[in-house]
């Protein structure tokens, strides 16, 4: 996977008539690189998510944030026998409340229930092997842009699931599309994109798979 679909954003202005709200949109080329601060797009009038689409079929982003940190995987469950009891435990329970303290700041007014698209960049510092010397910020010319050792994203990708679900989207049956790669960057952590999923029925020219 080279790229991310191309995300739509923008900026949301009121009607002429100042009852409903409209979004004007400028897309980008592919899911950008994280930046040391974070964002979150909502409605900043009513600080409520903005409408699933509006009357041009536009599909805007709902929340958009870094959470900084090495990302971490979903660990396995597991389970004790206690007398006659087994008992489960869920080694990544203090890992996923912490992501999730972090992420709080960006959470929508109450979980969304709307089909999502989530997609998500999982960030990793470079090893100093990466670069030309030691007290070297230069890149060898080999140095990948993927990263391709463990976690697996697909372990990535079930910690964020886990940690938001109940919180940024009402369950886990809302998702209906997520997208995510792993790569290396000066600012490790998970860019994290939670939209309103793309409805083909607002298009003249669908056709039923």
């Amino acid at each position: 996977m080279n790229s991310f679909a191309e995300p739509v954003t923008g900026s949301y202005t009121k009607s002429p008539k100042g009852t409903t709200t409209s979004m004007s949109s400028a897309k980008t080329n592919r899911f950008t690189a994280p930046s040391a601060s974070t964002t979150s797009s909502r409605n900043t009038k009513t600080g409520s998510p903005p409408k699933t689409h509006d009357e041009t079929g536009e599909w805007p982003v709902h929340y958009e944030f870094l959470i900084p940190g090495t990302p971490q995987a979903l660990k396995r469950h597991r389970t004790y026998r206690f007398g006659n009891k087994n008992i489960n435990v869920d080694p990544s329970s203090a890992a996923k409340e912490n992501f999730l303290l972090q992420a709080l700041e960006h959470r929508p007014p109450e979980p969304l229930r709307e089909a999502l698209a989530v997609t998500l960049q999982f960030c990793f510092a470079r090893p100093k092997s990466h670069f030309r010397g030691k007290s070297s910020t230069r890149l060898k010319a080999d140095a990948p842009h993927w990263h391709t050792g463990r976690p697996d994203v697909d372990n990535l990708q079930k910690f964020i699931m886990d940690s938001l679900n109940g919180t940024f989207w009402h369950d886990d049956s809302c998702i209906a599309s997520i997208k995510a790669e792993k790569i290396y960057h000066a600012v490790p952590g998970i860019h994290i994109r939670i939209e309103a999923a793309s409805d083909p029925s607002v298009s003249s020219n669908r056709t039923e798979p």
